[in-house]
């Protein structure tokens, strides 16, 4: 915590990567809106986009920082490449799945990974972000059963992870949470959980890195299990329902 503190010289990058990608995301979300011939929300939805844009720009350039710093052949280099294309899916969606709901919109359940390879959910972007976020659930529990078993896996890149984390945490916030049949998911949550705590007992409180990177990956599964649901009965009130028989 009390480290030497030195200058970056390339401090520059991340504002020009937050710049390239806010652009980008609101250009594609401009044309998107205006196929769809815009509406209330289409100014909230391109501005929404652009800040997400803008974010997955800052993070790509933390993601290359670390791949030339910890990459040392394909097997590392392709799942770094995954994880770059994973955050800019993951936050065009995630951000358009929070507009819609923002709206008024009831969006559609995201399905497990069963479900989103059967294709038994409402739409294309609710699959593809329940795959996305069963991708970044088993990279997460990868990384800390690495980190707990092979000293080597230390390179802590939580700009991998902190895309997923955010969005998913506004999605939670929600009220989102895990369906039922989501087991592959909840599995996964469990081993993020432990797995993060027992590597955070061997690193101990000292190393700042630890903490950061391994409290975000437990935040990451806290974020896809959800809240639990209330055992308050949502159903219509008796006094409603007559009322309403009595009006038809």
């Amino acid at each position: 915590w009390r480290g030497p503190v030195r200058e970056d010289p390339r401090w520059h990058e991340g504002w020009l990567g937050a710049g390239a990608g806010a652009l980008a995301f609101a250009l594609v979300a401009a044309v998107g809106a205006r196929r769809r011939r815009g509406g209330p929300g289409a100014a909230r939805f391109v501005l929404a986009q652009a800040l997400a844009g803008a974010a997955a720009g800052a993070l790509l350039v933390a993601q290359w920082r670390h791949a030339v710093h910890w990459n040392q052949d394909l097997s590392h280099e392709l799942p770094a490449l995954a994880g770059a294309l994973g955050t800019i899916a993951y936050a065009w969606l995630a951000v358009a799945r929070l507009s819609t709901s923002a709206d008024g919109t009831p969006a559609a359940p995201l399905p497990g990974v069963h479900a989103a390879l059967r294709g038994r959910s409402a739409g294309r972007g609710p699959r593809v972000l329940g795959l996305l976020r069963f991708g970044f659930l088993f990279a997460a529990a990868m990384a800390v059963v690495l980190l707990v078993f092979d000293a080597r896996y230390r390179g802590f890149a939580w700009a991998s992870f902190a895309m997923p984390l955010l969005l998913q945490g506004l999605v939670a916030l929600r009220g989102e949470r895990l369906l039922a049949d989501a087991r592959e998911e909840r599995a996964l949550c469990l081993v993020v959980l432990a797995g993060a705590a027992l590597a955070l007992a061997q690193e101990t409180l000292l190393n700042a890195q630890a903490i950061v990177f391994l409290g975000g990956l437990a935040l990451f599964a806290l974020a896809c299990a959800g809240a639990p649901h209330s055992r308050t009965s949502t159903s219509m009130p008796s006094s409603e329902a007559k009322a309403e028989g009595a009006n038809e």
